[in-house]
């Protein structure tokens, strides 16, 4: 339930902003109640800028206060306490500590009742007239003050004299009328700057922004083109060593501009500066002044700050803003070209994490960061030290360049599936970081890995081939990771290789085909001693036979009779890797079904027991077929005429057939013997009608 807005402001030759801040909503009231009022302090040296500085509440003992104003002939800033009709000089601190100093002396304004004057009069059962605006020239305070009651809606302009030494403001005659309430009182440089608040905001009235001419004057030379001003001359006591300087200039045209010089013996040598940066004179001396050049028709020198040094402090440092990069920043190697003189030192610290952590540089040489100090946010340090205060070590030129896109707190997921298996605890910077199950928790992770479980979860215990292993890797903060070098040692199980079938087609043609299954012992045994494989059998129990070390075997089951295993001549070889091939010379019947695609199933036992169990292969792909199919039919009559379908054949001719017989969808033939065919014939009318039953 408030109105935020300046009462009242003035602007200080220094670029700063005294202003009242109200927060109260009745723009009609004779009083400021303090609590609802903050003298605000702000830089304005920028004009896209503006920056606070301070905030105070000045009430203790005065009490309210409604207008401030600057002098600029003697540099005071005036603020009028209404309640007491005083005008007191305030100096503020301007540290952020809301501190300031009021003068003890003051002026006081009161008008009688009646008179032509409002400030510092009553109205109505002796209520005091408001204050709402201040401006001040040397001796006089120009004041805008509230005109009989807030109702009858209007202001009045009065200008206040010092009258010798008395404490009490003398008015001039000449006063003039606002129709309307309003607030504040500024000089602009020409002329005086108010504006209308009203009485209410429901009257209707129509509000202004106005000014007022002061025939206030500042003389000035106008000259487009080119023109030179000069400061005035400062005389030090001791030479002038160096001095820093700080200028604001603007200019509404491409190619006008300012530029600025300064000389420490009164122009002899002049030496071109830029805003914001220290020089150290060549030619020192005790007479210091600047020149601006103005180039352009439109070029302005809004004004010119220079602080001086007659001598340099033994030690100082500086440090660089924080500079923000995108990711973590690994190595740095700064430049610079500096002026280091005898009995003079200077030294350089960088720092990647906002100044928490400092690292000595040297000049063009990298400077790696640990692997505790990741951090994006730059800064560098210099320190100056002398023995003499007349000489100083200078810095003219720093780059520091930087490479970025080292992770924080990397993480590695083997396989790929969410479980992170290596979650490190430190900044990966340039230094290789070796990622293993050894790590140390608490100083390169932050929990026990488990990169050999997780390595071994996606590695098949059993089968021959490759196998992928993704790794996905993570991190707190952007960055490129490199995984290099990637060392694996690894011990074999005793393991079942794989299992296949000599043409990978079983059919009851009569002949023994090799069955051969592989497998291998692991590294910390000496043998493989036994091995039981089956064949799926999806009609029924699977066959299966048993290998024992020495090429014993022996048949377990043979479905019923569906296969035959020829285990008195099962034979093995072992190959240079110590893979065991089983060999089972292996026959099937025609009692055995088709099977589109059979697998195998083993069980492996080494020296120190059962080390694989039932395992079931996942290429053999066997199929077992017992199906017969006619393939390449061909009949002729005993004519030697070949007949194709809807041939005619006379009665009582002999017909003869050719052709081969095969196993569905293979080259396999059934053995002579094993099989019967039988050929019906059908005698038809000559329209094709079929004549009795087919003999």
């Amino acid at each position: 339930y408030a109105y935020y807005g300046f009462r009242d402001w003035t602007v200080t030759d220094d670029e700063r902003l005294f202003g009242i801040l109200s927060g109260y909503r009745y723009t009609y009231g004779s009083n400021a109640p303090v609590n609802y009022h903050r003298v605000m302090e702000m830089d304005i040296s920028r004009d896209d800028t503006w920056t606070c500085i301070d905030s105070y509440d000045i009430s203790p003992s005065v009490g309210e206060y409604t207008g401030i104003a600057y002098d600029r002939q003697t540099d005071k800033v005036w603020v009028a306490h209404n309640a007491m009709n005083r005008l007191y000089a305030y100096d503020f601190a301007g540290d952020g500590t809301s501190t300031y100093t009021r003068s003890p002396d003051f002026y006081s304004y009161t008008s009688a009742s009646g008179s032509n004057w409002e400030c510092g009069g009553t109205y109505g059962s002796s209520t005091k007239q408001m204050l709402r605006g201040l401006e001040v020239n040397g001796s006089t305070f120009y004041m805008r003050c509230q005109e009989d009651s807030p109702y009858n809606d209007r202001d009045q302009i009065e200008a206040w004299s010092v009258s010798g030494s008395s404490s009490a403001l003398i008015p001039e005659s000449t006063t003039r009328q606002i129709s309307r309430l309003g607030y504040g009182l500024h000089f602009d440089g020409e002329r005086f700057v108010t504006v209308d608040c009203g009485y209410s905001t429901w009257s209707g009235a129509t509000l202004y922004y106005r000014e007022f001419g002061t025939g206030w004057m500042y003389e000035t030379t106008p000259a487009p083109g080119t023109t030179t001003w000069y400061g005035e001359v400062v005389h030090s006591g001791e030479d002038v060593l160096s001095a820093n300087v700080e200028t604001y200039w603007s200019a509404a045209s491409v190619g006008d501009r300012v530029d600025y010089w300064i000389s420490a013996d009164n122009g002899t040598h002049w030496e071109e500066v830029e805003s914001e940066s220290t020089i150290h004179f060549d030619y020192p001396g005790n007479e210091l002044v600047w020149k601006a050049q103005l180039i352009g028709s439109t070029a302005v020198s809004w004004w010119v700050d220079i602080e001086y040094a007659t001598d340099y402090q033994t030690s100082g440092d500086w440090t660089s803003p924080p500079f923000n990069t995108g990711t973590k920043v690994g190595k740095v190697r700064p430049q610079w070209t500096a002026d280091v003189p005898s009995q003079t030192t200077l030294v350089v610290m960088v720092s990647n994490d906002n100044g928490t952590t400092w690292l000595a540089a040297t000049n063009n040489q990298e400077t790696s960061f640990s692997t505790e100090a990741a951090g994006n946010t730059l800064q560098y340090f210099i320190q100056y030290q002398s023995t003499d205060v007349d000489i100083t070590p200078s810095i003219d030129r720093f780059v520091l360049e930087y490479e970025e896109g080292y992770p924080d707190r990397p993480m590695l997921d083997v396989g790929g599936d969410g479980t992170y298996d290596w979650e490190s605890d430190i900044f990966l910077n340039e230094s290789a970081v070796v990622a293993s199950d050894d790590s140390p928790v608490g100083v390169i992770v932050k929990s026990a890995p488990t990169l050999v479980d997780a390595f071994n979860d996606h590695v098949p215990e059993n089968g021959d081939g490759m196998v992928d292993i993704p790794i996905g890797v993570k991190a707190a903060s952007s960055g490129r990771v490199k995984i290099s070098n990637i060392d694996i040692t690894y011990a074999m199980l005793t393991r079942a290789v794989d299992a296949s079938f000599e043409g990978g087609l079983a059919a009851p043609d009569g002949l023994y085909r090799n069955f051969i299954t592989r497998v291998a012992p692991g590294d910390d045994v000496d043998h493989v001693n036994k091995a039981v494989v089956a064949i799926e059998h999806t009609h029924g129990v699977n066959p299966t036979f048993t290998w024992n070390r020495g090429d014993v075997c022996s048949v377990n089951s043979d479905a019923g009779g569906i296969v035959v295993f020829d285990a008195a001549n099962c034979t093995s070889m072992e190959d240079a890797d110590g893979i065991v091939s089983i060999w089972m010379p292996t026959k099937v019947n025609w009692s055995w079904d088709d099977e589109r695609s059979t697998e195998a199933v083993i069980t492996v036992e080494d020296d120190l027991g059962v080390a694989v169990n039932q395992w079931t292969t996942s290429e053999m792909e066997l199929i077992v077929e017992n199906d017969i199919q006619l393939d390449g039919l061909r009949v002729w009559e005993e004519t030697g005429r070949q007949l194709f379908p809807m041939d005619w054949v006379r009665g009582g001719f002999n017909i003869s057939f050719s052709g081969s017989i095969h196993f569905q969808d293979s080259q396999l033939m059934p053995p002579a013997g094993s099989f019967s065919l039988r050929v019906v014939g059908q005698n038809v009318t000559f329209d094709g009608e079929p004549i009795r039953e087919p003999s």
